[in-house]
């Protein structure tokens, strides 16, 4: 039944196309603080992330009334952050589309931005049936919907943040590297319980190290016998405290690589879980969107990286040292031990003895 609505929504957005009038080139307004913005950003954490540094560039420079439209599952990166003055959630399971395009309509947008790479049925009707004055997007398959349109950087060369870039280039924001980031701010209530984690089990003054164990799919689990070995490497070899770093679902495994040697850390929240890694002195994980956590706390950072049947850039940390081991086979089971830790050694040496000099 899925597949038979992607493939509905496929055949109409194309047949949507076809028919629909090329927008008009315009030029996009000049910006300030009585100008109303509609950001469109769904999908993942990640993808909310990774949009922060722009809309941060946005506020900063245009003082600009900013709303994003986002998903059920990345609302809250938005709400976290303060950079946003409005939050329209859009919920496929209620299917409140014309909601979400009434609502856009309401704020009467002086201009409307998708910052989606891609082209989906969803974001093109909310282009579609926008009030905008003008509409911005990547010059992409539905281009013929805006009147704004930016070229689109390679993706297999530039990082999805400085993608992202590009729309404040056409805007003519005047902005320096040092300002851009990852933004995201836990709130007190979050870096309290974590503090008071670190104090209960002694760990003030240590070097700590996050294993995060859990990226969201199977595919991306790296071993319980793999990540036993490497947090014998760790503790054996440096004066570090380890950390595990888990998901709910992946309880079982954490226990099984602890063996109740090893402290971990889970909490529901992905507050909580931020608030964690940016008490972390370095970080191993993989790919999954707290490597963006870790690039607003600029906290050092080793992955680990399926890259399986693309050739776009990996997403890595923005503003973090890093260090990655990549695959192009379909999960991390390939990637051996010995690949990992020769890899690692040296970076975590670097990171370790610069903290402790």
């Amino acid at each position: 039944m899925k597949k038979i609505e992607i493939l509905l929504r496929k055949f109409l957005l194309n047949l949507f196309l076809l028919l629909k009038r090329k927008e008009k080139t315009r030029t996009a307004p000049n910006l300030n603080g009585n100008s109303n913005v509609v950001i469109i950003r769904l999908n993942r954490i990640g993808d909310a992330l990774t949009s922060t540094p722009f809309i941060r560039l946005l506020k900063k420079h245009c003082d600009c009334n900013i709303t994003v439209v986002c998903s059920k599952s990345n609302h809250f990166i938005f709400r976290q952050n303060g950079l946003t003055d409005n939050l329209i959630v859009y919920d496929k399971k209620q299917n409140n589309l014309a909601k979400i395009i009434r609502a856009i309509s309401d704020i009467n947008p002086d201009l409307l931005i998708d910052l989606h790479d891609d082209v989906s049925f969803t974001v093109s009707m909310l282009i579609a049936f926008s009030s905008a004055k003008c509409k911005m997007g990547f010059d992409k398959k539905n281009n013929k919907l805006f009147n704004a349109r930016v070229p689109r950087p390679d993706s297999k060369i530039h990082h999805i943040v400085d993608r992202n870039l590009a729309f404040a280039d056409s805007l003519g924001i005047d902005y320096g590297k040092d300002e851009v980031n990852i933004v995201y701010k836990p709130d007190a209530n979050s870096v309290a319980l974590v503090e008071n984690f670190i104090s209960k089990h002694g760990l003030k003054k240590k070097f700590l190290t996050g294993i995060n164990i859990s990226a969201g799919s199977d595919a991306r689990f790296w071993g319980v016998e793999r990540y036993g070995k490497l947090i014998d490497f760790l503790s054996n070899t440096f004066d570090t405290k380890v950390i595990l770093l888990t998901d709910k679902k992946d309880m079982k495994k954490a226990e099984e690589i602890s063996k109740g040697k090893i402290l971990i850390f889970q909490d529901d929240k992905f507050d909580v879980f931020a608030a964690m890694v940016g008490s972390l002195d370095f970080l191993i994980t993989p790919d999954t969107s707290i490597v963006h956590i870790a690039s607003a706390f600029e906290i050092p950072l080793f992955g680990l990286y399926v890259k399986y049947k693309t050739d776009d850039i990996i997403w890595y940390p923005y503003k973090s040292e890093y260090e990655v081991v990549i695959t192009e086979n379909p999960d991390l089971s390939s990637v051996d031990y010995e690949t990992v830790v020769n890899k690692l050694k040296p970076f975590f040496e670097r990171i370790y003895h610069e903290k402790n000099t």
